[in-house]
């Protein structure tokens, strides 16, 4: 029987593209009984396979049975699935792994861009109704999202060692400091926010703490980074992020004694995960975070859970003085994430999933692909009236005519 073949196409080259393809991707090549091919982020976009007719001839050399990828806005991204589909009938699976309609004004980063009338929020829900299947992180969500796909698959973000395992030498030298990390983008600035007193009270009650901010770093921190003449002396430092690699290599060299994850008190942050419970063991850290969905299912004897200010600030006392208590936290993570999100332990759900789209082929009719048509048209987050009319009205979406051209939804 041949091997089942899978393309991997990038379109988030960050931590989303890092858990829900590249950790996946990495264990099935390990796995060896699926064959995988890999089209970069920047190769989907300015290298040899910008347009749709490249990428239709890449498609036709290596002929997958199935493409995955993470959510695009990207219109050209939706042509060249939509094309491939029709000429060779390969099915493509989306992945999303937020709440994209549920995005309060807290996080700005990803408001400016998904809100309810924007252009970036169009060509998501677009997508996900054109596409043969979705993947999503959490059945909360699957199930939120129930009306917009044709089938949702759950399928965990996952810890891999294997990434985190760098040489000690990289680590920082652990002292008598005590240091508290944070790592996250800017989409997370407002949960760092709102933990601003907690923190305050840890470094004035503590001279031994200091804060260690990895990509986002909060502008109430900056009277504590303003030793320019002896760096050491400063109770507040912050990395700038990158790829994966750099993020973890960042939380890795910095090596914190206590890693936290504080989450506001939004609808938006249930239906997050526990990945941020994966940094603090790659970088060996106890774990404290705010008693959420997101952390629901990391045990209590893994992580120090708390609900409010208050309690934040008496895990800092607890935390702080005890290495001890630290240790026994963040090897008992570390166990936790293996036993529970190790990635070898959940590689048949991507095995089985890719067999089942397969297996049932690509959308295909034009009565199927009418019906998604007729739902963009119908959703909230549209102006009444039929595709072509929208298309000749609004000249951002003139690009995808030759897309709606080849699937038949225009005439």
């Amino acid at each position: 029987m041949p091997k089942l073949r899978v393309l991997h196409y990038q379109t988030n080259p960050g931590g989303i593209g890092y858990f829900r393809l590249d950790v996946p991707r990495m264990a099935l090549i390990k796995r060896g009984d699926v064959e995988m091919a890999y089209i970069t982020s920047d190769d989907r976009m300015s290298g040899g396979l910008k347009t749709v007719e490249q990428f239709l001839g890449y498609i036709g050399a290596i002929r997958p049975d199935v493409i995955h990828l993470p959510y695009t806005t990207e219109l050209a991204d939706i042509e060249k699935l939509v094309a491939a589909r029709h000429v060779y009938g390969i099915p493509f699976i989306v992945d999303f792994d937020d709440d994209m309609r549920g995005i309060t004004a807290d996080n700005a980063a990803i408001k400016a861009y998904y809100n309810e009338t924007s252009q970036y929020t169009r060509n998501l829900f677009f997508l996900l109704r054109m596409a043969d299947a979705c993947t999503t992180t959490k059945q909360n969500l699957a199930d939120k999202f129930a009306d917009d796909v044709r089938k949702a698959y759950v399928v965990p973000n996952c810890y891999s060692p294997d990434h985190w395992e760098h040489d000690t030498i990289f680590r920082r030298k652990r002292d008598d400091s005590v240091n508290i990390g944070f790592a996250a983008g800017l989409n997370r600035m407002g949960d760092l926010l709102q933990a601003k007193e907690q923190l305050v009270y840890a470094l004035e009650r503590y001279p031994e703490v200091r804060c260690l901010f990895v990509t986002t770093s909060p502008d109430w921190a900056v009277p504590y980074m303003s030793n320019k003449s002896k760096a050491a002396a400063n109770r507040c430092f912050h990395a700038r992020g990158g790829p994966p690699n750099i993020f973890r290599s960042a939380i890795i060299y910095y090596n914190a004694e206590i890693f936290i994850s504080p989450l506001s008190d939004a609808p938006f942050n249930d239906y997050k995960t526990s990945i941020k419970a994966f940094d603090a063991v790659g970088g060996n850290s106890a774990f404290l975070c705010d008693d959420m969905g997101a952390y629901e299912d990391v045990p209590t004897s893994c992580a120090v859970k708390v609900k409010g200010a208050t309690e934040w600030k008496h895990a800092f006392d607890e935390l702080v003085p005890n290495a001890e208590y630290r240790a026994k936290l963040a090897a008992n993570l570390k166990d936790w994430a293996h036993d529970t999100y190790h990635v070898d332990k959940h590689i048949d759900k991507w095995v089985n999933l890719y067999q089942e789209v397969v297996a049932k082929g690509p959308v295909s009719s034009e009565k199927e692909l009418k019906q998604g048509v007729k739902a963009w048209q119908s959703s909230s987050l549209q102006d009444p009236g039929p595709a072509q009319s929208l298309l000749q009205k609004d000249s951002s979406y003139s690009a995808s005519l030759s897309c709606m051209a080849i699937a038949g939804w225009a005439s």
